[in-house]
């Protein structure tokens, strides 16, 4: 048999025992969530032109029906009665609420009793009409005294409120009558207020039924003159049962909601599979049930489980290859199984179990795992339950998914963590070692040299050539030595100050004329032609003076160490789109082409024919990029081997000079 959805059963059970009504159901903000019912066609409406719309819109003039479906929002059931033309309509009204007790929306039944209204105008005219009336309408009548005695009744369907039968009762009470001593008590007390009051009283009251179950009744009693009342009844038996089974279908509706608000605002998976699997146990009618999930390896196992299952004996199962629970993963479907002892490759896991659910849950069309739902007996379980379920996995599987790869992230960050911390440990560790092997080489390097001085002195007189030049590339080494332990210093003593962050506003044109200054002399020596050409202002920029001071120095020499004797050197300072541009062009011997791509790593240097017996520790270049890039800045450079190079940077100007940039230059021969 296809399967229907739940509304579908539940407006046919209406239509079947409500002739001549109509079921409407609104939600918070009176909008139509249901309209159902015989009524609708006779009054030329339907459930698809209503539902959708709001009670407004429906009915935009009756303000007493907007104020009684209002009532209803707020917690108060009523019955009132409306007239449209000839007809009478009466509306029954009642708030519905969620299994916590929240209102949520209210129902309202409508049904037609103008016949019973014409009845009871007749009743006063003729009591002829009146009787053949009743015997017309599905209503019990009957008619008591003040002390609640029978004078009159109806007796079509009086056998089916009473459990006399159709025995006589004329002149009994309703306790004489087989009513209980509560319901006689609801009947008196509403014929005193009746003959008191001479206003209509409604009441409902329940009586055991032939099955045992209880059937629910309403009633409506009203003043025939001073002693006697007179009494409809009806069954409404069906109409409880269709409400309750709306207002379950409402509270499983509301479970999915909270269920689907609270697992996707948790990452944390075991919670999640909790709230999951204790939901779905509920919403299925299930005894026990378990959550299976893949594992890196794509194996499936047990992740989360409710009921006394053995683990071992669960776990082979789920990795057995012609298990159910294999065949359910590769087909994907969800099946619903009343008798899985018939089923292939099934093996009972529980002893009471008569009843399975198996839904696959997959994510990203990639599956997941498994959710097993099991229950004592068959009834437990049926295409309404199954469908529920599926509504809540379908879900469930991308939220355990997310919480999945949150945990292996989380995991990730962790290590990751972890990791750092040892690295930051080891390059501590690195530093400090790299410092004091500085530090003590300084020592012993200076005393060497100095004893080296005073031999020089004697070397002439005491040692052969050969020996001479042994003490020569001696000192030349331990000169090296002494170059590569400052540059080390240096370039830990800039790192230490960038992360102090001494950053100030410092005017480079002053940097560059100071370290120009300082390296014309050792231009001279090789009978170099330095010029500098920079603004004839300040060139402020932020940074650190000394770092900057480092970075020129390191540049300038470079240029004089790698331009061979009588060569040029050019060094220009200028203002260029907001920053400040510093170029340093020699006609040196050129850095060749393969070369390049390594030319400010630390320690490298490139190597020619030329440049073979020039000293230098490759850590030059790599500390003027580190005090650019730390001034957020950019290093230039551009070599062409044989011709010269061109080393420089950019660095972005105080926002002082971008307002009034400096005009004009100054040059230095």
């Amino acid at each position: 048999m296809a399967a229907t959805h739940p509304r579908d059963s539940l407006y046919r059970l209406l239509a079947r025992h409500l002739p001549g009504a109509a079921v409407f159901l609104f939600d918070a903000d009176l909008r139509c969530l249901i309209a159902e019912g015989q009524l609708l066609s006779s009054q030329g409406m339907s459930s698809s032109t209503l539902e959708g719309q709001s009670l407004a819109d429906i009915y935009p003039d009756l303000e007493d029906l907007h104020a009684q479906y209002a009532a209803a929002l707020a917690g108060t059931e009523q019955r009132r009665e409306y007239v449209f033309g000839t007809m009478t309509f009466r509306l029954h009204t009642q708030p519905l609420h969620d299994d916590t007790g929240t209102l949520i929306a209210c129902m309202g039944v409508m049904q037609d009793v103008t016949a019973s209204r014409q009845a009871e105008e007749s009743l006063r005219q003729s009591e002829s009409r009146h009787r053949a009336l009743l015997n017309a309408l599905p209503d019990t009548m009957f008619v008591q005294n003040a002390e609640g005695q029978f004078t009159e009744y109806h007796a079509v369907t009086i056998e089916h409120a009473t459990a006399a039968g159709g025995e006589i009762l004329l002149g009994k009470t309703l306790r004489a009558a087989g009513f209980n001593s509560s319901t006689e008590d609801i009947f008196l007390r509403h014929i005193r207020r009746a003959l008191k009051h001479g206003s209509i009283q409604t009441f409902e009251y329940t009586l055991p039924g032939t099955g045992g179950d209880n059937h629910f009744y309403e009633a409506r009693m009203m003043a025939l003159n001073t002693d006697e009342v007179m009494t409809l009844t009806r069954d409404i038996t069906a109409l409880k049962r269709t409400q309750e089974e709306l207002s379950a279908h409402i509270e499983d509706l509301t479970i999915l909601r909270q269920i689907e608000s609270e697992v996707t605002e948790k990452l944390n998976i075991d919670y999640v599979m909790e709230m999951a699997l204790d939901a779905t146990l509920r919403l299925g009618n299930a005894t026990a049930g378990f959550i299976a999930l893949y594992d890196e390896d794509r194996h499936m196992l047990p992740a989360h489980v409710v009921g006394a299952y053995h683990p071992e004996q669960l776990r082979e199962q789920l990795l057995a290859a012609g298990s159910v629970y294999q065949r359910i993963m590769q087909e994907r479907k969800p099946r619903l199984l009343l008798k899985p002892a018939d089923e292939p490759g099934y093996v009972r896991l529980l002893k009471q179990t008569q009843a399975l659910i198996l839904i696959p849950l997959v994510s990203r069309e990639t599956p997941i795992g498994l959710l097993t739902l099991e229950a004592k007996t068959p009834t437990q379980f049926n295409q309404e339950r199954f469908q529920m379920v599926q509504l809540i996995t379908g879900r469930l599987a991308a939220v355990l998914d997310n919480a999945r790869l949150y945990r292996q992230t989380h995991q990730q960050l962790a290590e990751l963590q972890s990791l750092y911390a040892e690295v930051r440990k080891l390059e501590q560790l690195k530093t400090d070692m790299i410092r004091i092997a500085s530090h003590d080489l300084r020592n012993p390097l200076a005393a060497t040299l100095g004893y080296l001085n005073l031999l020089r002195d004697d070397a002439d007189r005491l040692l052969a050539e050969s020996q001479r030049a042994y003490l020569r590339q001696i000192e030349t080494a331990v000169r090296k030595m002494q170059t590569i332990t400052t540059g080390i210093l240096s370039l830990e003593r800039i790192e230490q100050m960038a992360k102090h962050q001494n950053m100030e506003t410092v005017d480079l044109a002053g940097v560059v004329q100071r370290a120009y200054d300082e390296t014309r002399a050792a231009a001279a020596e090789k009978q170099q032609q330095p010029r500098l050409e920079q603004p004839g202002g300040p060139v402020y920029v932020r940074g650190d003076s000394y770092q900057l001071h480092e970075a020129v120095v390191n540049l300038f020499s470079n240029a004089i160490k790698y331009t061979p004797e009588g060569g040029t050197i050019a060094v220009s300072l200028a203002l260029e789109e907001h920053q400040a541009v510093l170029r340093v062009v020699d006609s040196g011997y050129g850095v060749p082409e393969a070369q390049q791509a390594r030319l400010f790593q630390p320690f490298f240097r490139a190597k020619t024919q030329e440049n073979q017996a020039i000293e230098g520790t490759g850590l030059g270049l790599h500390l003027v990029k580190n005090i650019v890039e730390r001034h957020n800045g950019s290093m230039i450079f551009h070599s062409v081997r044989g011709t010269g190079s061109t080393f420089g940077f950019r660095l972005p100007l105080e926002t002082e000079i971008r307002k009034a940039p400096v005009s004009g230059s100054t040059r230095v021969g």
